[in-house]
């Protein structure tokens, strides 16, 4: 008998071949590939997670490799070293997996950050897989979200606050 192909959707691939860093040790985005040409935009904290979009490439001018990507707790694009020329890591794969370290609700909507249509409460040690990211404004006053799936037989899928707007998390990348 023929084997069965199973086709899958655009979301699925794209999800498939995405690459995350999660930050390891503070570092500088910036906004070129050479450190020596390069302007600091803001600094990276640990824990934070970088979506990876293009690289790792050598910086010849002082032999290490950084990517391109998109900080997810903002959004904004730029340079970052994956490892310092002694040694020193700054970003290791990862990011693309959730602990839930303070209880908050899994909402229908991005813009339900109050709760109002809870799919579940998550609970402490739950890990979810994420499936997309977005902020719920580009203002300061906007909190990056996750849209994710909990792992395990419930399955169910949503809208989780990674911090709240005083930086507390709710989430951790694991």
């Amino acid at each position: 008998a023929p084997k069965a192909r199973r086709l899958i959707n655009k979301e699925e691939f794209m999800r498939a071949i995405r690459i995350f860093y999660k930050v390891v040790r503070e570092i500088v985005l910036s906004n070129n590939l050479l450190i020596e040409q390069s302007k600091q935009i803001r600094k990276m904290d640990v824990g934070e997670v970088i979506e990876v979009h293009q690289g790792p490439m050598l910086d010849p001018s002082v032999g290490v490799y950084r990517v391109h990507g998109k900080a997810l707790r903002d959004g904004i694009v730029g340079w970052v070293t994956v490892a310092g020329n002694q040694g020193v890591t700054f970003l290791l794969p990862g990011g693309h997996v959730y602990q839930v370290v303070r209880p908050c609700p899994l909402t229908e909507e991005l813009k339900d950050t109050d709760g109002a249509n809870t799919i579940r409460m998550l609970q402490e040690q739950q890990v979810l897989e994420v499936l997309e990211w977005s902020r719920t404004s580009r203002s300061a006053l906007g909190v990056t979200r996750i849209r994710a799936r909990i792992q395990g037989e419930d399955a169910a899928v949503g809208w989780a606050t990674i911090a709240d707007h005083d930086g507390n998390a709710y989430l951790a990348a694991a």
